[in-house]
């Protein structure tokens, strides 16, 4: 859940769609919108979310994504 609030508030600060992040880092807009409202993602996707903003993988905390 975290990872979709800070997802939304960093893409916004941006100034992109979700449209615009999804061809960006090859993700499906509807796996996007699932992440920002609070929905686990597969490790791929969350990898591509964490390189986009720029975070390293360890600094996701908390339970295992789908």
């Amino acid at each position: 859940m975290i990872l979709g609030i800070l997802l939304k508030r960093y893409r916004m600060w941006r100034e992109i769609t979700v449209r615009e992040l999804a061809k960006e880092i090859g993700v499906p807009i509807a796996t996007l919108s699932r992440v920002e409202n609070g929905k686990p993602c597969d490790s791929g996707t969350l990898l591509a979310l964490l390189s986009w903003m720029h975070q390293p993988a360890k600094a996701v905390d908390g339970p295992r994504v789908a």
